[in-house]
């Protein structure tokens, strides 16, 4: 029995040996995690660090909570209210805690809030507290070290983090560093609150976020260059050692980071890149894969006090010129990357080429003219090209093409304002057509991968526009500056094609095609709102209709293969009829001066007093019409190669001599620039 107390007693001293003084500490610690009182748990740890220098659990539950707990501090929460996150929820287990948003649902900052102050809350908060946690979980070095963190300790699941999860979240804590003193290295002199509206109108191209901001992306902090140069590289060392740990684990572990089989290669083609980024650091490597010259590039000028991106790239406000690109190296970080790339990709940020073409009198421009709009004092064609024509007599037209614009497709008036839309974007003009601005795209990317469709029309109510797609898809603004998505156009469970708008009569008109049981037909759909859409007429064709106009009561609808739809009691109920020609496409439909018009594809015009009753001729030179819009007692026929004639009743005159040309500069180019 003597012998059986003595074992005991040394039993529990050598027990006593290896805890560590630390322990009590980590136990407080982790239940304040149960608790979910990160704060607490950060102090707990602290102390146990202090008590136990060498414990590796306690340093990796500091580490982890550390940069955690970092949210309910102060400088954090004046941060999230500095931005507009609303002060209660801010509960990292339940954060419930949104950003201040519109009417729209769309984000709000603070008026003129400047993406200087996000920077400062980065450099002096955000990447010390990351560089402290790193440190804490640098103390993780045993091979075998693990640590299970209950579900209730994490608000989730329960985890087993190891060494190598400890490198990968050093490696995570040093990146983090790494775009904090990048950004610090940067003039962030910016409008944040201006830049996120023009995000939410998918405005916000390079060159127009530069325009606005003329400090922003000037050389910036040098200190902060050279730590970030610092962090890079480390990022990159404690990768490959992370990486190499966790592909020397066993099969069927489960840890925090983990490596699947299936993405090895990829994983692999990472740690390649990983070391060219490291080696450009100190000179050029070569890019492109196998085998590919892509060029050369190095890093290492970025990381110099000089180095400004901004003095490198074009003007944002005039065009560039391509030619002048030969030899570019981007401030010394390229080299062998051709003059077309170079401007393919200042053309992909949003920069515009001037490609030296000049319109050469007289005019008017041979572009396609797609619409007429009166705006009570001007009258004002829209093209191709951006083409714009104006004239106060209706007679004689001045033109001018909008820089940077799209084709001009349809065009609307109210409020003093000029709407325009092309492909994917509107344009505002203020001044009766002299200048346009872009103040919203549908969609954006070189080739987007785009189910919106193109705009096809836009009109005006009295109160709002609502311009529609291609595919259905509604926007409407009670200014003409900012645009909001509305209900989507739609027959049962099928979505027509739109090609034509307009409102009258209390009502919008959309005309085009929808798929029915019966195959594709033509459509009319309506709305007295511009946002809730019914179905009102399905034609007995296949043949679209692609143009609307209103008068005394009465709707008339154009379409392919000379087809006329018309309503007699406002759009209630429709009838169809043929043109006569079925060859023909009616692009354009107006009314003025008591007298109905269709124009088309054959350069044929048709009148009519009552939509019923019609009499077609055909004008010289059989132009294309796109559009035919009435002003006072005339409509306005506008077509192909700057075609514009006016209709009084049944006689049409022709206003446009049609014989501008396009001119290029001289100078060749050694290589093509086609973008």
């Amino acid at each position: 029995m003597k012998l059986l107390r003595h074992a005991l007693i040394s039993a529990l001293l050598a027990a006593s040996a290896w805890a560590s003084p630390a322990d009590p500490k980590i136990a407080e610690g982790r239940a304040a995690l149960v608790a979910h009182d990160l704060a607490t748990a950060r102090t707990k740890f602290t102390d146990a660090r202090a008590l136990d220098s060498s414990n590796q659990e306690a340093a990796a539950l500091l580490g982890i909570t550390q940069f955690f707990a970092l949210v309910g501090d102060n400088a954090s929460q004046t941060f999230l209210t500095g931005v507009g996150v609303s002060p209660t929820g801010r509960d990292l287990y339940n954060w419930t805690a949104q950003p201040t948003r519109n009417s729209d649902k769309n984000l709000v900052l603070p008026a003129n809030y400047n993406l200087q102050t996000a920077q400062s809350f980065f450099t002096a908060t955000l990447a010390p507290a990351a560089a402290t946690s790193r440190g804490n979980l640098a103390a993780v070095t045993a091979d075998n070290f693990l640590l299970q963190l209950s579900a209730q300790e994490t608000g989730g699941i329960s985890l087993t983090f190891d060494k190598g999860d400890a490198l990968m979240a050093q490696a995570g804590m040093r990146a983090f560093e790494f775009v904090s003193h990048f950004l610090g290295g940067q003039n962030l002199d910016a409008n944040a609150a201006a830049t996120l509206e023009l995000l939410q109108g998918n405005l916000a191209t390079f060159p127009r976020v530069l325009a606005a901001n003329p400090n922003l992306l000037t050389a910036g902090s040098a200190s902060e260059r050279t730590a970030a140069r610092a962090a890079l590289l480390e990022v990159v060392s404690l990768y490959r050692q992370a990486s190499a740990f966790i592909r020397a684990r066993p099969a069927g572990l489960e840890r925090v980071f983990m490596l699947d089989p299936r993405e090895a290669a990829g994983e692999a083609d990472l740690r390649s890149k990983l070391g060219k980024l490291e080696q450009s650091l100190i000179g050029y490597v070569q890019l492109g894969n196998n085998g590919e010259n892509g060029g050369f590039a190095t890093a290492a000028p970025l990381f110099t006090a000089s180095y400004s991106i901004r003095g490198l790239l074009p003007s944002p406000t005039t065009p560039f010129d391509p030619q002048s690109l030969n030899g570019g190296t981007f401030g010394g970080v390229a080299l062998g990357i051709s003059r077309e790339n170079i401007a393919r990709f200042f053309v992909d940020l949003g920069f515009v080429a001037d490609y030296g073409w000049t319109t050469l009198s007289p005019t008017p421009v041979a572009e396609n003219i797609s619409r007429y709009v009166f705006t009570g004092t001007t009258h004002v064609l829209l093209g191709n090209g951006g083409v714009v024509g104006r004239s106060l007599d209706g007679t004689n037209f001045t033109y001018q093409v909008i820089p940077d614009a799209q084709d001009f497709f349809a065009g609307a008036v109210g409020l003093g304002k000029i709407v325009a839309t092309g492909v994917s974007a509107i344009w505002l003009s203020t001044d009766d057509g002299q200048t346009f601005k872009r103040v919203f795209n549908t969609f954006t990317g070189r080739d987007a991968n785009n189910t919106i469709g193109a705009l096809a029309d836009v009109a005006f109510d009295g109160t709002k526009f609502v311009a529609v797609t291609q595919n259905g898809h509604t926007y409407s603004s009670t200014d003409g500056s900012k645009w909001k998505e509305g209900n989507r156009v739609r027959y049962g469970s099928a979505f027509p094609a739109i090609r034509a708008m307009e409102f009258a009569g209390g009502r919008f008109v959309a005309v085009g095609s929808v798929s029915t049981a019966l195959g594709t037909r033509s459509a009319i759909f309506s709305s007295t709102n511009g946002a809730d859409w019914v179905q009102s007429f399905i034609g007995s064709t296949g043949q679209q209709y692609r143009s609307a106009a209103f008068g005394n009561g009465r709707w008339i609808v154009g379409g392919a293969g000379g087809r006329i739809a018309r309503s007699l009691d406002g759009g209630q109920t429709w009838a169809e009829i043929s043109s006569g020609n079925s060859t023909e496409t009616l692009f354009g439909a107006g009314f003025a001066g008591g007298t109905f018009v269709l124009a088309g594809s054959t350069g044929r015009v048709g009148t009519s007093s009552d939509a019923v009753n019609w009499t077609f001729q055909t004008v010289a030179d059989t132009p294309t019409f796109f559009d035919a819009s009435g002003s006072g007692s005339l409509v306005y026929l506008v077509g192909s190669a700057g075609a514009v004639y006016r209709s009084s009743g049944a006689t049409v005159t022709r206003l446009d001599t049609n014989v501008s040309k396009l001119a290029s500069r001289s100078t060749a180019f050694e290589e093509g620039v086609t973008l």
